[in-house]
């Protein structure tokens, strides 16, 4: 149980970035995010706009 909330708590301070083109899916994801408190979200509708986002942090953690 300490090990699920560990990993609960390390979670919630991440991104997750689902890629979907579907707007159905990503309001489906994005209610089953928040039911389970899961906030910190990007969602992207192809992979060229996912790695636009994840090269633009890149490169601001770099800086």
């Amino acid at each position: 149980m300490a090990n699920q909330k560990s990993m609960i708590s390390n979670s919630q301070s991440k991104t997750i970035l689902p890629v979907e083109d579907n707007p159905d899916d990503v309001e489906l994801t994005l209610r089953a995010f928040k039911k389970h408190t899961i906030v910190n979200t990007v969602v992207a509708s192809d992979g060229a706009e996912a790695l636009d986002y994840l090269l633009s942090r890149e490169e601001k953690w770099l800086r």
